[in-house]
């Protein structure tokens, strides 16, 4: 993936934050659980949805010396067909962590605390 970001990314400037093409943190999703793929593609959503480890890989790539980044805050989510990360968002009332070792993909569907 370095070696991707590093030839096709580089001083990448789009005309707009979705031409041509929906671009990074702002427009994609994220995995819910660890053991997910670092990087895939949801074709419901027209999105990427990164993992763990690219996740950490893109945070730390936008560092800088003592600048740091370290999280990502979204402020809302669409998704017309729920998926693991709006069902997540909706059980915990919209903010939870992501790749915790506790997580179990059998309530990946539920959209309630129970």
């Amino acid at each position: 993936m370095k070696q991707q970001l590093d030839t096709k990314m580089l001083d990448f400037r789009p005309r707009s934050p979705t031409v041509p093409a929906t671009i990074g943190f702002m427009w994609s999703d994220y995995s819910v659980f660890a053991n997910d793929p670092a990087l895939s593609y949801d074709p419901r959503r027209g999105a990427f949805v990164f993992g763990q480890s690219s996740t950490s890989f893109l945070l730390g790539h936008a560092s800088a010396g003592r600048a740091k980044l370290r999280a990502v805050f979204r402020a809302h989510q669409h998704s017309s067909v729920p998926n693991a990360m709006m069902n997540r968002l909706i059980a915990s009332n919209g903010s939870f962590r992501h790749w915790q070792a506790a997580d179990d993909r059998r309530r990946a569907g539920a959209s309630r605390r129970t």
